[in-house]
């Protein structure tokens, strides 16, 4: 029975790791736009019966997956449970993803969620800003109502500055090629005489 249990867990880690590709697949594609829906956890949510925040979840593995292909790998191959791909993929990268798998691999899923913690603890790139540079993205997502969604992946101090540049309420019109008018105001009593005689002198009959 053990066993059994065994192989069904496998084969579950191996569906999951399936559905998971399948779904960034469909998000891509936007299928979940011709049913009203206003993303796909939402779709998720009215279709697979999930509560949103596990439908946000889900979604969060699914493309955190894409830029660690080893674990990927493993998981598509069943030997890696969704509950340790998912503590995997909040801390994993290109640079920690050989050594965390090694651990992953051996570890109970109780364990590697104490070992994920404290690496999101330690965060070495949170010191080195060579590792925080290469962690940058941006994904850009053209819908058919003519807006963009753009998913960007930056240096918190450089966020800092965008989100300001954001909240600020656009400036008004610049009144560019806008003359400021004078008034012309002609003289009158005394002085109107001498304003007629200049005006003349110009003229070229003074």
């Amino acid at each position: 029975m053990e066993a059994e249990l065994m192989s069904l867990a496998s084969s579950m880690n191996m569906a999951m790791a399936s559905w998971l590709d399948t779904l960034t697949q469909y998000d891509r594609q936007e299928g979940w736009r011709e049913w009203g829906c206003s993303s796909v956890s939402q779709w998720l949510s009215w279709r697979c019966g999930m509560s949103i925040a596990t439908a946000h979840e889900r979604v969060r593995v699914a493309y955190a997956l894409g830029s660690v292909p080893n674990i990927r790998a493993e998981f598509a191959a069943g030997r890696l449970s969704y509950s340790k791909v998912r503590a995997l993929t909040r801390v994993a990268n290109p640079y920690n993803e050989a050594n965390l798998l090694s651990m992953a691999l051996s570890a109970t899923g109780a364990q590697l969620d104490r070992i994920c913690a404290g690496v999101g603890r330690s965060d070495p790139s949170k010191d080195d800003p060579g590792l925080a540079l290469a962690k940058r993205t941006v994904r850009r997502r053209d819908h058919n109502d003519g807006t963009t969604t753009l998913s960007i992946v930056m240096i918190s101090d450089s966020a800092d500055r965008v989100m300001d540049r954001c909240s600020r309420r656009p400036d008004r019109r610049p009144r560019h090629g806008r003359r400021r008018q004078r008034r012309f105001h002609q003289p009158s009593g005394s002085d109107c005489s001498l304003w007629r005689y200049r005006r003349n002198a110009l003229r070229g009959f003074g």
